[in-house]
């Protein structure tokens, strides 16, 4: 699931080859909007912040995936304090 997710964020080529973001902009990802606006329009600034909010985006998806499979890892650990059983 983490991967099918951090994948549609990022999604470019498929949609970009197939429908070059669709009629009215239907299928369009982020990743084809950031591309349009940085090299078809010439606004990189636009281009650079969507880039960044997908980042964001990444990460704290991560994080918190991360988050939620350590501690399903740990649950089952059975650790004693100093080492003496």
């Amino acid at each position: 699931m983490f991967l099918s997710v951090i994948g549609s964020i990022q999604l470019f080529d498929l949609v970009w080859v197939t429908t070059t973001g669709g009629p009215t902009h239907s299928t369009e990802t982020m990743a084809v909007t950031m591309f349009q606006f940085g090299f078809k329009r010439y606004q990189m600034g636009y281009a650079s912040a969507i880039s960044v909010a997908m980042f964001l985006i990444s990460m704290v998806f991560s994080l918190l995936y991360q988050r939620y499979a350590l501690r399903r890892d740990l649950q089952g650990a059975v650790t004693s304090a100093g080492g003496r059983r």
